[in-house]
């Protein structure tokens, strides 16, 4: 099926041609938002930003109800079937719904802020800041609605535009509190971000449908929001267990080391996680839908994830290379020499990309298939694998051995989301994937051992090759467009 495949392949890189560039917008502006923080406010604010945002994350996960991926499919939906009606009723179900649980997840993380701060620095002295941050509960909860509605109706390029604007003015404002206020502004600039951002998406909201959900009462509201909600309820959850993880062991850092060692770690997660955000989510963001459509066919579904996985490889495998050759200048331009020592950590983290890049190709099936509860058991079992590996190789190697973790973590996640794959869904992994993905790892590993023993010239070497190689592979793949 060439012609479909080439199709597949424009597809993707349309997408990534939107959401790439506007991930790489707003991975600027976190440059430059985390240059000045590790300058003004050192690690000791990185590590104070982490903390925060941690619990709040993991806050805005637990009310937002899976929100913005369980509605997407229901607004394609409706918009696939072209009745006006239909969609209306089911956005403002969406905006009502997120209005509600921002509410109640504001007001809970309110009232649970002394605890936050007895749990995570061992006293009551930053029940204030949570305090204060629990309006960004709510703006996260309308943020992420209208995010939804824009991704269901396909306004992609106004979702891009919202997110981009509300990050730079986030960082526009913040930076006169980061010189002046120094420590003192980790809390009111996390408020001001989330205040930019919610503030950007409402004015870029999509306003085709207003007025027209007519008689729409309290009852349909929640009977309409039922089948969602149980749906992303299970998202939230295993959501939830990963930046419930995340805090645990933010705080078992906190405890075990000092505020040095969780701030390097922190930055060194926000460099790895947040920033290769800019590749997944452009992904994400048309292979999802798309996937979804086709659910019904294992055939179709092959060919997605054989294609989608083998074009994610092909692209991070150089990045990952060239990455690694210029590493020490990245954490020059990111944040400052003091953070060096977190260079083996995200060094290990870069080879595990790419069992993530796969893994995620493979589990974003199980979403499509609307297999919440398997979902769930699967994130739950990663979540538990991914404590008790950061913690176990902490204890070993240190910041090296987070890095071995992170490895280790994704290539068992690869293993369980193959099993429920083969298993539960009845498809074959096509040997070519199998191929690519060990190929990618063994490229990656011998690049790290080139930097780390300092032949630098073969790393080069690598870097080259694979990338011409690249380039060759996806000229094929898509093909000569019309």
């Amino acid at each position: 099926m060439p012609g479909k495949s080439n199709a597949i392949s424009r597809g993707i890189f349309k997408a990534m041609g939107i959401f790439g560039g506007t991930q790489m917008l707003t991975v600027i502006c976190s440059i430059v938002r985390n240059k000045l923080v590790s300058i003004w406010l050192g690690s000791t604010g990185m590590g104070l930003f982490g903390l925060y945002n941690s619990a709040i994350d993991m806050l805005n996960e637990l009310f937002n109800m899976g929100l913005r991926t369980s509605c997407v499919r229901d607004i394609s939906q409706a918009v696939t079937t072209g009745d006006e009606s239909r969609i209306a009723r089911v956005v403002l179900i969406v905006r009502r719904w997120s209005w509600l649980l921002g509410a109640v997840g504001a007001l809970f993380t309110f009232l649970v802020s002394p605890l936050l701060s007895r749990f995570t620095f061992g006293d009551y002295s930053h029940a204030w800041g949570y305090g204060v941050l629990s309006v960004s509960v709510f703006f996260f909860s309308v943020l992420s609605s209208e995010q939804a509605v824009l991704q269901g109706v396909q306004r992609l390029k106004s979702l891009a535009k919202a997110a981009v604007w509300g990050n730079a003015i986030g960082l526009a404002l913040s930076i006169p509190m980061y010189y002046y206020w120094r420590i003192d502004s980790v809390v009111p600039s996390i408020l001001v971000y989330a205040l930019a951002n919610v503030v950007c998406i409402l004015l870029m909201r999509n306003r085709d449908y207003d007025g027209k959900a007519k008689g729409l009462t309290v009852r349909d509201t929640v009977k309409g929001g039922a089948e969602f909600l149980k749906f992303g309820f299970c998202i939230t959850l295993s959501t939830f267990s990963m930046l419930l993880v995340s805090y645990i062991f933010m705080a078992y850092l906190n405890h075990h080391s000092d505020m040095a060692t969780v701030g390097h770690y922190q930055a060194g997660y926000a460099l790895i996680i947040r920033y290769s955000a800019m590749f997944f989510t452009a992904i994400g963001v048309e292979y999802y839908p798309r996937l979804s459509g086709v659910a019904h066919s294992r055939q179709r579904i092959d060919v997605f994830v054989t294609q989608e996985a083998a074009i994610s490889l092909q692209i991070l495998v150089p990045v990952i290379i060239v990455f690694l050759l210029c590493r020490n200048l990245v954490v020059d331009i990111l944040y400052s020499p003091d953070f060096y020592a977190m260079i083996p950590y995200i060094s290990w983290c870069m080879v595990g990309l790419t069992f993530k890049g796969v893994s995620w190709c493979i589990a974003y099936v199980i979403l499509a298939k609307g297999e919440s509860k398997v979902f769930l058991a699967t994130e739950l079992t990663s979540s538990a694998l991914c404590l008790v590996f950061n913690i176990s190789f902490f204890e070993l190697w240190g910041l090296t051995g987070l890095g071995v973790s992170y490895v280790v973590w994704y290539a068992s996640y690869l293993l369980i989301v193959s099993v429920v794959y083969m298993k539960k869904f009845g498809i074959k992994l096509r040997a070519k994937l199998l191929l690519h993905t060990a190929y990618a790892f063994a490229v990656t590993l011998a690049a790290l051992w080139a930097v780390e023993s300092g032949n630098i010239t073969f790393a080069v070497v690598l870097a080259l090759a694979t990338a011409c190689g690249s380039i060759v592979k996806i000229r094929k793949s898509v093909g000569k467009s019309k």
